[in-house]
């Protein structure tokens, strides 16, 4: 389920970032649906890019709540 929840996030246009709350009390934010590799089917591992450029593997049993950035997008003004 959580899986399903999470590819909706990333398809979801525009895309607004959001933050992934692991069992742990961890967290995994995901500004750019680039940046996160969902495998097809119902895979356990997520892949996550960080901004420092490294790599976190995420067990996706190990996320309880996907939180979406609720701020409103800014609209450009031209100018």
């Amino acid at each position: 389920m959580m899986l399903d929840d999470i590819r909706e996030a990333l398809r979801h246009k525009p895309f607004v970032p959001f933050t992934l709350h692991l069992a742990d009390g961890r967290s995994a934010r995901v500004n750019h649906p680039e940046l996160i590799l969902v495998p097809p089917g119902k895979t356990r591992t997520l892949v996550l890019a960080t901004p420092a450029g490294r790599i976190r593997l995420i067990d996706a049993l190990l996320v309880v709540e996907i939180e979406v950035d609720e701020s409103k997008p800014r609209s450009r003004r031209a100018g």
